[in-house]
C-alpha cells in the first residue's frame, strides 16, 4: 500500500530503513525528468542492465522488488505528469506486491 506522509516522516523512514539494511529508492527534489526518475530506480533499485527505461518496464521491475522502501519526497522540479504517472505505477505495485515493498509519498504540494 502507498501511504501519504510528511517529508519529515519520509526522511525518518529512509534513515530507519537504511540502518535496518533495507534497500531504499529515494525520489526527491533533485530530479527534473522522467529519465532521471528511471535512472534513480536503476541505480538505487539495482535493476538489470536490460531495464527498458519506460513506465511499463518500471511497473514490471517494481513489482519484483523485495525488502525495499520507495520514498517519493517533494519533487517541485518534476513535471506534474511525470509525478502522477510515477505515483500510479507505484500505487499499483504496492497494492499487488508482497508486504516487503513499502511506498511512501509526500503530498504533491510539499516543497523542500
Amino acid at each position: 500500500m502507498m501511504r501519504i506522509v510528511s517529508p519529515e516522516t519520509i526522511a525518518a523512514e529512509i534513515e530507519r530503513s537504511r540502518a535496518a539494511g533495507t534497500s531504499v529508492i529515494s525520489i526527491d527534489h533533485t530530479l527534473t525528468t522522467k529519465g532521471g526518475v528511471l535512472t534513480r530506480f536503476v541505480k538505487q533499485g539495482h535493476l538489470p542492465a536490460t531495464f527498458g527505461f519506460n513506465w511499463d518496464a518500471l511497473a514490471d521491475a517494481v513489482g519484483d522488488l523485495t525488502d525495499t522502501l520507495v520514498a517519493v519526497g517533494p519533487t517541485p522540479h518534476l513535471p506534474p505528469g511525470v509525478r502522477d504517472t510515477l505515483l500510479a505505477v507505484l500505487d499499483h505495485a504496492a497494492a499487488s506486491a508482497a508486504p516487503s515493498l513499502t511506498v511512501l509519498c509526500s503530498p504533491p504540494e510539499s516543497t523542500p
